[in-house]
């Protein structure tokens, strides 16, 4: 398992401190939700996870005293312990959704980064292998201090669906399919965004979601209260060259005919001294 830790400094801008995910595949969703406001994302394959949260409030302030916030990535194999990245899932849900926003991570977090120790690290021109162990023991750290505050259902909802973060059914199943896309058991992704507004919205993303990852599914949840919680059939992609099944069969009969016309028109124009030959 690893974790990254992004924030800023009283000076210094946002970045991950000690060392830097390879690649910002939270970016993907940058059409349904903006990072700089509560976003969580979870994903898998079955094999390998990872997961993303952002808009975590912090205690320390920059230079003209606005918040400084934090985002977490961490990326794992299924099969590892995810106890406490469902603990963490489970506790920013339940801050986010209840108004509450950052208490229990924020205090967690602000618990074992201290002040001094981000503005160290952040200090830094680039990471180097003290530097990227010692956020990952302070990460570590941090994670241990989690405790589930929403506890899944037992049973997860298989396809593709929509919610709202008002709903508590909607949120223990979506903890519930977090749990199963961690541990493996389940291929494909889990998303809290705050783009799209409205259930229409909620919908068109997941259908598009679904034509592009047909063999794959994804949970929603939004901040809108009337979206009820319900599934999204997936359709079946319609190609424009296919063939419509009785243009199939007129074109096996035509084969035939222009065989046996073509074979007519040779034997004239054998029979027929003089005669150019048919085109």
């Amino acid at each position: 398992m690893k974790i990254f830790i992004r924030t800023r400094g009283k000076i210094a801008d946002y970045a991950f401190i000690g060392e830097a995910p390879s690649v910002q595949w939270w970016r993907e969703f940058q059409d349904a939700t903006s990072v700089e406001k509560p976003t969580l994302i979870v994903e898998g394959d079955g094999q390998q996870w990872r997961c993303f949260l952002s808009a975590i409030p912090s205690s320390r302030v920059d230079r003209v005293g606005t918040s400084a916030r934090y985002s977490i990535a961490v990326q794992g194999a299924c099969g590892e312990d995810i106890r406490p990245i469902i603990s963490l899932v489970g506790a920013w849900l339940k801050d986010v959704t209840l108004g509450t926003v950052g208490r229990t991570v924020q205090s967690a977090v602000d618990s074992i980064f201290e002040e001094d120790t981000v503005e160290r690290l952040l200090s830094l021109r680039e990471s180097t292998p003290d530097s990227v162990a010692e956020v990952e023991k302070l990460s570590l750290l941090a994670l241990s201090k989690f405790t589930s505050a929403i506890e899944p259902v037992d049973k997860s909802t298989e396809g593709s669906w929509v919610g709202s973060t008002d709903s508590s059914d909607a949120k223990h199943k979506f903890l519930s399919r977090c749990t199963d896309v961690l541990s493996g058991k389940f291929e494909g992704c889990t998303a809290v965004v705050n783009l799209l507004g409205n259930e229409k919205e909620a919908t068109d993303f997941v259908s598009e979601f679904n034509l592009r990852k047909p063999r794959s599914s994804i949970m929603l949840l939004i901040d809108d209260i009337g979206c009820p919680l319900k599934r999204i059939e997936k359709k079946n992609p319609i190609h424009d060259h296919a063939i419509p099944a009785h243009s199939k069969a007129m074109g096996s009969l035509l084969i035939p005919a222009v065989l046996i016309m073509a074979t007519i028109l040779m034997a004239i124009w054998a029979l027929t001294p003089g005669t150019p030959p048919p085109p």
